[in-house]
């Protein structure tokens, strides 16, 4: 049964993107992200750092490296705060559940297209020097979608259907040009987080 699944995807074909008409330019947008956040905020909101081709490798990991020493302050903040009310246990026990909560809270890092290579050397930088640094690296696949504008050239000149009248042969009306498309684009995410 696995095997007739397997044939019928490798039967598929990729879908390409249709061509453009004569004329007609792509005009790539930025994608399109989330704010980024304070790196001071609370666990609930997510710690994202872009990667681009431009970026400094060692700017990249002293950035994460912030973002993960504020989830530590975070941790440790929380737990020396809600011990000081009862007796010991209580104290220990909420100092692990500080700990525990850092161990939850994430620092993604994101490159696509161009930039999975650097996120790849990121990403091994911190599994060389996870013990050092106290980290779990996981690392996983992405398909973005961006969007691009197409623009067109004005028609000036007098095209070949037209009569001297300059009236159209064909009745081209009822086809719409896209002014937009879909593109996919492979990007490599990277979550790092405290041990």
């Amino acid at each position: 049964m696995a095997s007739k699944d397997s044939r019928s995807s490798k039967k598929r074909k990729h879908n390409k993107l249709p061509p453009l008409p004569s004329g007609a330019k792509v005009q790539k947008r930025p994608l399109f992200r989330a704010a980024i956040p304070s790196p001071y905020a609370g666990a609930s909101n997510p710690k994202v750092v872009y990667i681009r081709q431009s970026t400094p490798f060692m700017s990249a990991v002293n950035r994460v490296r912030k973002l993960l020493k504020q989830v530590d302050n975070r941790a440790m903040q929380s737990a020396s705060n809600k011990g000081r009310q009862g007796p010991r246990n209580r104290q220990l026990a909420t100092a692990g559940a500080g700990l525990d909560a850092a161990k939850k809270e994430i620092v993604t890092v994101i490159g696509s297209g161009r930039c999975i290579e650097q996120v790849v050397n990121l990403a091994s930088w911190f599994i060389q020097h996870q013990s050092a640094e106290g980290v779990n690296v996981k690392m996983k696949t992405l398909s973005l979608t961006a969007i691009d504008d197409i623009e067109y050239e004005e028609m000036n000149e007098q095209s070949p259907d037209q009569d001297v009248d300059g009236d159209s042969q064909e009745a081209d009306d009822s086809t719409e040009l896209p002014s937009t498309r879909l593109r996919k684009l492979s990007a490599l995410e990277v979550q790092i987080s405290l041990r």
